[in-house]
């Protein structure tokens, strides 16, 4: 009854009982999303689709974490747009990705940035080489440092000096 906070807590319950119970990995990913904890709801819903890849509801979940995620993004852009009151540095440090993650973005970005050479004119990223988190954390690593961003389609993005 919309009482996520108290449904998570029933979850995690459960889980140490039956980690690999469906419903209750499912619920809290439901939960976590309608808390906008997107990050942690996707790492439930990843471990669900695990147990049954071809779950109607699950597939569903992807779709509206998906477009959470991308209601996200969107947000943060029009703020970016409009206002440069958002200190995207503080931005990075939130998003929910390892330290190792972050460390081989910086470096191939910095890579990218120094080169000089025309065979890195451009640098594109495929989204199913990533979960949604980390993919929204190179856009945003771009934003951050400055790159142009080109969205080739839902999936590929292009970045450019």
């Amino acid at each position: 009854m919309d009482d996520f906070e108290k449904c998570l807590h029933a979850c995690r319950d459960a889980l140490v009982i039956e980690p690999n119970n469906l419903k209750a990995l499912f619920r809290a990913s439901i939960s976590l999303r309608s808390m906008n904890r997107l990050e942690q709801a996707e790492k439930y819903l990843s471990k669900a689709l695990s147990i049954d890849p071809q779950n109607r509801d699950l597939l569903l979940e992807v779709t509206k974490l998906k477009e959470a995620l991308g209601l996200a993004l969107q947000t943060l852009n029009k703020k970016t747009d409009d206002s440069s009151t958002i200190d995207l540095e503080d931005v990075l440090s939130c998003i929910a990705v390892s330290d190792e993650f972050r460390m081989e973005f910086e470096s191939k970005f910095q890579d990218f940035i120094q080169s000089n050479t025309n065979e890195f004119e451009s640098f594109v990223i495929q989204r199913e080489n990533f979960s949604e988190t980390e993919f929204y954390y190179i856009e945003t690593l771009a934003k951050y440092k400055q790159l142009t961003i080109h969205r080739i389609n839902s999936d590929t993005i292009q970045f450019t000096k």
